[in-house]
């Protein structure tokens, strides 16, 4: 992760959710979508397997995947 953090600066305003659960129940899904509306943030950075990533899908209008896995589960 920190290679994708080490690409801001001290002008971009970064929060780093490191909490996110493997098949999330729907209570978790939206405690992260609440969570990421309250940032205001014009995108969204989803790195990390398929449950950070279908968390960013349902709370952000933009948003970038960078998906750390391989395989069929790749989309």
């Amino acid at each position: 992760m920190q290679s994708v953090l080490d690409h801001f600066d001290s002008s971009d305003k970064v929060e780093v959710f490191t909490n996110v659960i493997s098949d999330p129940p729907i209570f978790v899904i939206v405690q992260r979508i609440i969570e990421c509306g309250k940032l205001w943030a014009d995108r969204i950075i989803a790195f990390g397997r398929g449950s950070a990533i279908d968390i960013v899908k349902g709370s952000a209008r933009q948003f970038i995947a960078i998906p750390t896995m391989s395989g069929t589960a790749l989309k």
